[in-house]
């Protein structure tokens, strides 16, 4: 998840979600891994594409309201190929990917099913139902 609270985006990890009452109000809330901010080094090489960060586990744990959540993205472990081809998980090194599997539809030919809450759609809903 990417949850923005005082002023900054984080990237997290969700461990949990639950409810929080009292009296009447009822809070809902989510305890979240805080990842480590981006290598910046990379991010200014990559000109900005490359989001990598360290994965922090139990150490970053905190609890947020569910309203500070942006958006849905996925921090992938990031991997090295060793020389002689064995595949090294380094495993508390991530990398940001927005929209996961888009680049597979987009392969399949089919389009951005997001396009019209984007604002990118052009209103028309002609092409939604043909009865196929």
């Amino acid at each position: 998840m990417q949850i923005h609270t005082n002023n900054h985006s984080k990237f997290t990890e969700v461990q949990f979600f639950f409810h929080l009452q009292f009296a009447e109000e009822i809070h809902n809330l989510a305890v979240v891994s805080i990842f480590s901010s981006p290598d910046q080094e990379l991010l200014e090489h990559s000109f900005q594409a490359i989001y990598a960060c360290h994965y922090q586990e139990d150490n970053a744990l905190v609890a947020i309201d569910v309203k500070n959540i942006n958006s849905v993205v996925s921090m992938v472990p990031y991997f090295k190929i060793a020389q002689d081809g064995e595949i090294l998980m380094l495993h508390t090194e991530h990398f940001l990917v927005e929209k996961i599997g888009m680049e597979i539809t987009a392969l399949l030919g089919q389009g951005d099913e997001d396009k019209e809450e984007d604002g990118q759609g052009n209103g028309n809903n002609a092409d939604i139902d043909k009865g196929c």
